[in-house]
């Protein structure tokens, strides 16, 4: 039921597939009363939002108000303002990079730990530290006994088998269709595949993705820096699979700014070109197009590219260059 006040009607009220330590997070914020838990809930999720571009900023050398562009509509309007996870998944990614720069690797693991929340998206940054950062494995198979313990008190066993038998399948089947999906499984829904097949194809794709990130990861470290461990891992397992939400391409713009402050050339390009994306994407609030979140993406988008660019490289064409690449993704 809601308790807010709020005149939506009760059937309003989505499931939540979180895993089952996820879920005795949320057990603990509802033992408060509701405003409380509200109130405290959006602090978390701004203060993520606001760490991200803290911290990105220092791994990336990128000028923290360019990342605070990108996040403004991705995270802050489309998740902070309605109480979505993924900027504390997207900031469990970054402090995990951050982590990485540092040699602090016991924090890398609890970061790469708190981003599994969301599983698909958290699952691929703490498989990639566990083969090629050996000092975190350790702690990351702590945090897997801690998490399944948790879980089980919270729910029980059984709770934990229905959850991987029953609630993730059943999930992945009642979102192939919603709009604000763009999972490989959803795309072949879509386009008139049968259910079954399009589930296969996104569960397989998946897992490919997992093995690539895992590649791009090491590849990419070698040229950017140790956070790309974390970084690439994330965006990579947002390419395909079966559940994918528009709002979750915010763990995208960790490699993305990595490859414009720390890249060069084609490398960095892309890095731009995966800002823009993210950064103009109106999400769910702008599918009636309306012309103020038109314009508020393209602000998002071109003040993101435009910011991030050092002033000891700043010339008319890579400005110009950033404005027309926002405008072409709004």
């Amino acid at each position: 039921a809601l308790h807010s006040g709020s005149d939506l009607p009760q059937q309003y009220v989505t499931p939540a597939p979180l895993p089952p330590y996820a879920l005795a997070l949320f057990a603990l914020l509802a033992s408060l009363p509701y405003a409380a838990a509200a109130w405290l809930a959006l602090l978390a999720l701004a203060g993520a939002t606001v760490g991200i571009a803290l911290l990105l900023s220092r791994v990336c050398n990128v000028p923290s108000g360019a990342i605070a562009c990108a996040l403004l509509l991705c995270a802050g309007l489309a998740s902070d303002v309605y109480g979505q996870l993924p900027p504390l998944v997207a900031f469990a990614v970054v402090l995990a990079g951050f982590a990485l720069v540092r040699k602090a690797d016991g924090v890398a693991a609890a970061a790469a730990a708190l981003a599994t929340i969301e599983p698909h998206a958290g699952l691929p940054v703490a498989l990639a530290l566990f083969f090629f950062r050996p000092r975190t494995r350790v702690w990351l198979a702590g945090f897997a006994v801690a998490f399944a313990a948790v879980g089980a008190i919270a729910v029980t066993p059984h709770g934990w088998i229905e959850y991987l038998a029953v609630v993730l399948p059943a999930h992945a089947r009642a979102e192939l269709l919603t709009v604000d999906q763009f999972s490989l499984s959803h795309v072949l829904a879509r386009a008139g595949v049968a259910s079954n097949v399009a589930l296969l194809a996104g569960s397989i794709s998946y897992l490919l993705t997992l093995a690539l990130g895992a590649i791009v990861a090491r590849v990419a470290s070698r040229r950017l820096g140790a956070a790309a461990i974390a970084y690439a891992p994330a965006a990579i397992a947002l390419l395909a699979g079966t559940f994918v939400h528009e709002i979750q391409l915010v763990a995208a713009l960790p490699i993305a700014f990595l490859c414009i402050g720390r890249g060069n050339g084609a490398l960095a390009w892309a890095g731009r070109v995966a800002v823009a994306a993210v950064a103009a994407v109106p999400f769910t609030l702008a599918t009636d197009h309306r012309l103020s979140f038109v314009a508020l993406a393209f602000f998002c988008a071109g003040g993101a590219l435009f910011a991030a660019i050092p002033e000891e490289g700043f010339d008319l064409a890579n400005a110009f260059g950033g404005v027309v690449l926002a405008a072409c993704c709004v």
